[in-house]
């Protein structure tokens, strides 16, 4: 073996340890020898602890070696300790020596008993009891002149060695008494056969190099009989409260919570404290739980992991402070009565998994508020503080920025990407309403040139659509602007309208970051940032419809902006697309513009189209994609011809399936749209409500392909 083989064969120093079982404790044997590490004293007892891949080793110092040590394990790691099944472990005790538990402070799945001329263990049931002992597990040895006793537990007596455990002991002294307990909140004396301890320590991880010192987290679990009220100050690592219809009511003192606080069943109060509580690691409020936090002034709360709330929570208008050092997770429900009053961040940011409600303040110190698919909302008394370029909300998903109630006052929306901060400003002269808002990177509709715009997409919605006003201001960086952007030019701010953009002019302010800043939006949309002409022609209408042998292309603009012509393209896929002529465009208008083109050729079958807007600079813009499909077994037909108040359809045979005859204006607008049942070759309809002039039906399908096409004639007799 080479020596770098043989340095691997080791394991790196971390908690396993392997003692020699001798009854003889030597120096730092079991790792660490110090308090809340390896070792723990409680009166004149000390307890030593260690574990390697194969054994879990226990030692105890001056206790009668006649007088058993008892130690309880769980290794199933359940949250909260003491739910789960029966399956997962017991809650009951084993009476040994006239000493058991009413109620465990967890599952436990595992019990042993040793003393110097015995030893057993014991494992759960699965019936919330015990199993029959097996004797004379691992190895004993003591010193009877050092009253100390080592033995170790194959890790192979719970099915190897567990990813984590919860556990406590004690010395039972015969007749229901015990001393010596750990940990030592337990109490000692006279226990009986009914006790309920309440204290365990948490061993979070056994992975040699990286696991928990055995005495190093002293947890706590409520698992009494009835409520209990003035509880005081703590200092615990996990605190569980687990018992449905009971309740803990805070007295004077603070609480520190170095891992999690559950609250799955019951009320957990924290009265009219004004100490604060501090947990480090994540909070959970079960289904059947309540936290209701302190009334009292400075009675507040921080919290440095993730937050869970499937219960109640009632924040009492105390602040709650997100502080963790890494990103933390808010998820379940926290709207309406479960809203936080007054949130902080203060850390590495959080992000939400479910929507949030604050009514009075959201303060930034550090970090982002990271919204993903759900919204937080600023009830109309609210405030956010202290935000900008890196505290801010980030927008990332579908969820919005809501704020309630935004009148005729600046109120700033402060959003922006997961790596810029844009924020949006309104000011409504109109019906006061609840906006929402978010921003993003990518665009719904490219600009027609994208290096003539700001890479950023504002979607400003309503609560409740008409009755607003708007003044909008919208903020960018200048990284963020397209190559031949100039913020110093002719700069717009484009609404668009579900099919284009419409420009309004806009006043610039400010020097990296900008601000644009316009108008008399009373429509409100995805809004974008751009140079005038940047973004596409208004384009408010598209279609195909065929006639015998051709298709005939209608669309209209409600404005356009440098447009020197339309390239109509087709594909008979939908991917591969050629030119098939041009249509020349009006420039600059404001009025309406209708086009029409007839494809001549079409190719058997279905026939896609689209259309490439083309400015005189030789920007360009693609259409919506439509499309018709020539079928020559229907030839649309209709008598009387020009019709009068009475027409009758036919198309030349009886259908096979339903159809939609439509009858449209000149436009293409649909003005009627007609069901046509399977079985018929012919059908009548009253026309009087047509005014005098020329019409065109189409033929469908129930895809919207066009089968078939005439023009209908209607006369003012």
């Amino acid at each position: 073996m080479t020596m770098a083989a043989a340095m691997l064969s080791f394991p790196a120093k971390g908690q396993y340890s392997t003692p020699s079982i001798d009854g003889n404790i030597a120096a730092n044997e079991y790792g660490t020898h110090s308090s809340g590490q390896n070792q723990e004293s409680n009166g004149g007892q000390t307890w030593y602890m260690t574990w390697d891949a194969s054994n879990l080793y226990i030692a105890i110092t001056n206790a009668n070696l006649a007088e058993a040590a008892v130690v309880y394990l769980d290794y199933t790691c359940l949250s909260p300790v003491n739910g789960g099944s029966n399956s997962e472990g017991t809650l009951l005790g084993q009476n040994y020596d006239g000493t058991s538990f009413a109620e465990l402070q967890f599952r436990a799945d595992f019990v042993c008993y040793v003393k110097n001329t015995y030893r057993e263990y014991r494992t759960a049931n699965g019936s919330n009891g015990w199993s029959g002992q097996t004797s004379g597990f691992g190895s004993y040895a003591e010193n009877s002149g050092s009253s100390t006793r080592e033995f170790s537990i194959p890790w192979a007596a719970m099915g190897g060695i567990p990813a984590c455990f919860n556990w406590f002991g004690y010395l039972t002294s015969g007749g229901g008494s015990v001393y010596g307990e750990l940990p030592a909140e337990n109490g000692s004396g006279f226990i009986g056969t009914t006790a309920r301890y309440e204290r365990y320590y948490t061993v979070s991880a056994t992975t040699n190099g990286a696991a928990t010192k055995p005495f190093s987290r002293n947890s706590y679990v409520f698992n009494q009989t009835g409520n209990q009220s003035g509880f005081g100050g703590i200092a615990v690592y996990d605190f569980t409260m687990n018992d449905a219809g009971l309740s803990i009511t805070r007295g004077t003192g603070a609480w520190s919570i170095a891992g999690n606080l559950v609250v799955n069943e019951g009320l957990l109060d924290f009265g009219a404290t004004a100490s604060g509580a501090a947990v480090v690691g994540n909070l959970s409020i079960g289904t059947g739980g309540t936290l209701t936090l302190s009334t009292a002034l400075n009675g507040d709360m921080s919290i440095g992991g993730n937050f869970t709330q499937n219960g109640s929570f009632n924040c009492n208008n105390r602040e709650v402070t997100f502080n963790g050092s890494s990103l933390q997770t808010l998820s379940g429900n926290f709207t309406s009565s479960n809203k936080f009053d007054y949130l902080r961040v203060n850390g590495s940011g959080i992000t939400l998994g479910a929507a949030v409600d604050i009514e009075d303040r959201l303060d930034f110190d550090a970090g982002l508020v990271t919204v993903n698919n759900a919204n937080l909302t600023i009830y109309s008394s609210g405030s956010i503080l202290d935000a900008g370029t890196s505290q801010y909300i980030a927008t990332v998903g579908s969820g919005y920025l809501v704020r309630n109630s935004v009148g005729n006052t600046s109120t700033v929306f402060p959003v922006g990407t997961a790596s810029s901060y844009n924020p949006a400003t309104l000011i409504n002269a109109g019906t006061a309403d609840n906006y929402l808002v978010r921003v993003q990177s990518s665009f719904v509709q490219n600009p027609t040139n994208t290096t003539l715009a700001v890479q950023r997409q504002w979607i400003i919605n309503e609560a409740v659509n008409g009755g607003s006003n708007l003044a909008i201001g919208l903020q960018w960086n200048a990284s963020e602007e397209g190559l031949n952007f100039s913020s110093a030019g002719d700069v717009v701010i484009g609404r668009h309208n579900g099919t284009a953009y419409i420009e309004t002019s806009a006043g610039v302010s400010g020097a990296n970051p900008y601000t644009a800043s316009a108008a008399g939006f009373t429509s409100l949309s995805p809004f974008a940032i751009g140079m005038r002409n940047a973004l596409p022609v208004e384009l408010t209408h598209f279609d195909a419809s065929a006639e015998e042998t051709a298709i005939i292309l209608s669309w209209a603009t409600a404005t356009e902006q440098e447009n020197a012509y339309f390239d109509i393209e087709r594909s008979v896929e939908g991917r591969n697309w050629a030119s098939i002529g041009t249509i020349a465009g009006h420039g600059t208008s404001f009025e309406p513009q209708v086009y029409r083109f007839v494809d001549k050729d079409p190719l058997p079958g279905v026939n896609y189209y689209r259309l490439r807007q083309v400015d005189f600079d030789g920007q360009w813009a693609l259409s919506p994609i439509v499309s018709a499909k020539i079928d020559q077994k229907f030839r649309l037909q209709y008598f009387p011809s020009p019709a009068n108040n009475w027409v009758t359809f036919s198309w030349g045979q009886v259908l096979d399936e339903n159809l939609l005859l439509w009858v449209m204006n000149v436009s293409g607008q649909a003005l009627s749209k007609i069901k046509i049942e399977a079985g018929q070759d012919r059908m009548d309809w009253q026309t009087s409500h047509l005014a005098p002039g020329i019409y065109w039906l189409a033929l469908k399908d129930q895809e919207g392909h066009t089968l078939a096409l005439a023009k209908l004639f209607k006369t003012g007799e």
